[in-house]
């Protein structure tokens, strides 16, 4: 529905053009009346239609004044003129301001009838090619951001190619065949929201004062400065951004600048920077992190946020380590995967993967990508499965309940009820399709729930309980303890 205001000194006009559109047009509405120029510019503004009737010869502001005043503002709104003589010098201002048609009166119903079938007309193909517009922009937005997050993310694994390299610097009008890698990290324990927050905020403040290019690599936020870039004015503004986020502690590595076909050597300059100015600890903690975001995002179902997690994990360690030490971490994440995966498949045909004995194997980087590439399609797909099985109705129903609610007090009866079945047929529909109790299955959840949340330091261990369902933190606790073996508290120190 299209929007109009009518703008006449007469009232008969006012009503006559009111009347024709209420009978005669199911595609236009009238959103106001105005006497008068000054009127009409008050009334315009606040309302902002679509189709603006303007009659020329009016007391004070005329019609003309009018228009070339709002046009300013609203550039969109389609202007017919009205005049009761046909004046050449009228016609001839009204043509800059791009005035739709210009009309002598008396105007005939059939006249205005035919002028809003030509405008109407005009303002869905304004708006087709607006929408065309804007999903071109879109496009070019998402395909731009694509291609710098596909160059930056293969720096960890070599140079870029001369293809890619003319591709990348075509998009963004980069001068020069040269530049260096940036990467700051933080040593902070954060939970991976916190996390990603902090290095939003770095990207926006170095990005305003700084030309450079950013994204997020195996846990850190990399950044390719082109060689016509100051590096000086670029380094300040690292400082400054980090030191205004204290107490928080950011560590930067800088590469030197190189020719694209090196700039891996960049990023590997700054990776090591990092290493010889980080502890064993802190390296130890982010790779704990990483593994756990990685386990979390696939647990999730969030797989391709999972593999990309992965592919920066393995990127930096295989980098940065010996291979025989990189594998050994990988078994390292693929132990925590499969364990972890244990209770969320809910499967009686578990993933049939040895890790340790496969891995160790390996002997290239290329036998790692092969085989990690079929190892996550094994793991992935009893998740898929999970989410993909037709399971009865009314269990798919009281799993939903669960994870919707499973901070509150459920029972068994309870969710029966909502379920509209008997308890006992519900207890027999989880063991019959999960191979599991009711009362087992509700606490592996919750307890799984909780092991997400302790991965974030800050939270209490109570706090914790309590969000997974937990009223008394003491039975939280021995229940966990069962479950996983240590205590709450002993996983966080674990970390």
């Amino acid at each position: 529905m299209y929007r109009v205001v009518i703008v006449d000194d007469e009232e008969p006009v006012l009503d006559s053009f009111a009347f024709i559109l209420e009978k005669e047009s199911a595609d236009f509405t009238l959103c106001g009346k105005a006497r008068s120029g000054t009127e009409a510019i008050r009334i315009i503004s606040e309302e902002k239609p679509d189709l603006v009737f303007m009659d020329i010869q009016m007391p004070g502001i005329d019609g003309i004044e009018a228009i070339t005043h709002l046009r300013q503002h609203f550039p969109e709104i389609v202007f017919i003129l009205a005049t009761a003589y046909e004046r050449f010098d009228i016609a001839q201002r009204a043509i800059p301001l791009g005035v739709f048609s210009y009309l002598v009166k008396p105007i005939s119903r059939k006249m205005l009838v035919n002028e809003l079938h030509r405008v109407k007309a005009h303002l869905e193909q304004s708006r087709d090619n607006a929408d065309v517009k804007l999903r071109e922009i879109r496009f070019l937005q998402k395909t731009k951001e694509e291609i710098r997050n596909r160059f930056l993310e293969a720096l960890p694994w070599g140079n870029p190619s001369t293809e890619d390299w003319e591709v990348f610097t075509r998009l963004f009008a980069i001068k020069g065949d040269r530049g260096s890698i940036r990467l700051l990290e933080i040593r902070n324990d954060l939970s991976e929201i916190a996390r990603d927050e902090v290095y939003t905020r770095l990207q926006e403040k170095i990005q305003f004062k700084a030309n450079c290019f950013c994204g997020r690599i195996a846990g850190r936020l990399a950044l390719f400065v082109p060689e016509d870039q100051s590096l000086e004015k670029l380094d300040s503004c690292m400082s400054i951004a980090t030191a205004e986020l204290q107490p928080l502690e950011i560590a930067t590595g800088k590469g030197g600048t190189y020719h694209y076909t090196r700039l891996g050597e960049s990023f590997s300059e700054a990776c090591h920077v990092l290493r010889a100015n980080s502890t064993d600890r802190d390296r130890y903690r982010a790779e704990k992190e990483a593994m756990q975001c990685i386990c979390t995002a696939f647990l999730r179902a969030e797989f391709d946020r999972g593999i990309q997690l992965f592919d920066d994990f393995c990127a930096s360690i295989f980098r940065n380590d010996t291979f025989e030490v990189a594998k050994a971490k990988m078994v390292a994440l693929f132990t925590l995967l499969l364990s972890e995966f244990d209770y969320q498949t809910v499967s009686n045909s578990p993933v049939e993967l040895n890790p340790a004995e496969a891995i160790m194997a390996l002997r290239s980087i290329e036998e790692w990508r092969q085989w990690s590439s079929e190892a996550l399609k094994k793991l992935r797909a009893p998740l898929q499965r999970r989410n993909s099985e037709a399971l009865p109705s009314h269990l798919a129903k009281a799993l939903t309940i669960i994870r919707e609610k499973f901070s509150e007090p459920i029972q068994l009866s309870s969710i029966a009820d909502e379920c509209q079945i008997t308890p006992s047929y519900l207890c027999r529909l989880f063991n019959e399709n999960l191979g599991t109790p009711f009362v087992e299955y509700l606490t592996r959840f919750r307890i799984e729930q909780a092991k997400i949340l302790l991965r974030d330091r800050s939270l209490p261990v109570k706090e914790a309980a309590n969000l997974v369902g937990f009223r008394d933190a003491n039975y939280f606790s021995r229940i966990f303890r069962r479950y996983v073996g240590v205590s709450p508290s002993e996983l966080l120190n674990k970390r």
